[in-house]
């Protein structure tokens, strides 16, 4: 038997997986990560769960109003902190606490990954689908001492990614399947296949408060502090990965920082005929002038990092094309 082209096993396992889901039983016959229907007298497992901080369990952290239950006629609408305005407020009180220590946060990995059966696939999609931060998704991460995974990529598919991979691949919903199976396979390591949804991930979007400017900046300074404190690496490469600034930063502070077998260089799911080529020109013609941004803001930021961290750009560019 002939074997079959990713892209089409992409598609013809998202398609099955789709018609499966609208089986009568299946939501609640399967949990996040199951590939098949349990019996109905089998209990589903509650999902593992990452708990707040103290801090956190004691303050509201929805951007929301809730009106109080005193009494009908006084209802007042009583506006609770979001999670960035707590941080915000950690911060400025946290004396000689290390600001790595109070801004480091994790996101469970059924939160922001879902497999080809997992029902939350297309919410785990829908999030990756932009680079476009809410309040909501920073309430996707709790406080954490240390990470699993940091997870770097670029937001944006290549632009050639229809002709390459096909129009049927969607670039959100493969990124969320990846990081599935490498939880899973993390979990395994532990034996324990069923708390993969528990394995921590660092992802900006979810990481990075996004409606706070000065903590976002603080955040981008801290980078290279957030990858030392991180047990691996997981690198997203497609064939514009160092087109991006912030991918090129990043993977230098990974070639700087993480021995080799603490990285996991993902680029089965994207090399093919077509596009190794492009892998090799990418590489072979890289410099930080051609590199993007989605915000030139960052740029500035980025490159003054560069310059007060490396000997020059040009010192630079060849340990990233290294």
């Amino acid at each position: 038997v002939p074997k079959m082209p990713f892209p089409k096993l992409h598609n013809a396992m998202t398609q099955f997986m789709r018609l499966v889901r609208q089986t009568e039983g299946w939501s609640s016959a399967c949990t996040p990560g199951c590939v098949s229907r349990r019996p109905p007298n089998v209990a589903v497992p509650a999902p593992i769960r990452m708990q707040p901080s103290n801090s956190e369990a004691s303050t509201a952290v929805t951007a929301t109003l809730s009106l109080s239950s005193s009494d009908e006629d006084d209802e007042q609408p009583v506006v609770r902190k979001s999670s960035s305005m707590v941080k915000w407020s950690e911060v400025n009180l946290r004396g000689d606490k290390p600001l790595e220590n109070i801004l480091l946060r994790a996101t469970p990995a059924n939160k922001v990954a879902a497999a080809w059966s997992d029902v939350t696939l297309p919410q785990c999609k829908a999030f990756w689908q932009d680079s476009n931060g809410r309040a909501e998704d920073y309430d996707l991460s709790a406080d954490a001492r240390h990470v699993d995974v940091f997870v770097s990529h670029s937001w944006s598919p290549p632009e050639n990614w229809k002709i390459v991979m096909g129009s049927d691949i969607n670039y959100a919903e493969l990124k969320s399947a990846i990081l599935a199976v490498m939880a899973k396979d993390i979990a395994l390591t532990r034996n324990n296949l069923e708390s993969w949804g528990d394995v921590t991930l660092w992802v900006d979007k979810a990481c990075i408060p996004q409606d706070n400017k000065m903590l976002k900046e603080s955040c981008i300074n801290l980078i290279e502090k957030f990858i030392r404190r991180c047990d691996h690496v997981c690198v997203l490469f497609t064939w514009s990965y160092l087109e991006r600034l912030w991918c090129v930063f990043e993977w230098a502070c990974v070639l700087m920082d993480k021995p080799p077998d603490k990285l996991w260089l993902q680029t089965e799911n994207f090399v093919t005929e077509q596009s190794l080529p492009l892998y090799l020109e990418c590489i072979r013609y890289f410099s930080l002038k051609r590199t993007k941004c989605f915000l030139e803001s960052d740029r500035a930021i980025l490159e003054r990092k560069i310059d007060s961290c490396y000997v020059s750009r040009e010192a630079f560019e060849e340990l990233v094309k290294a």
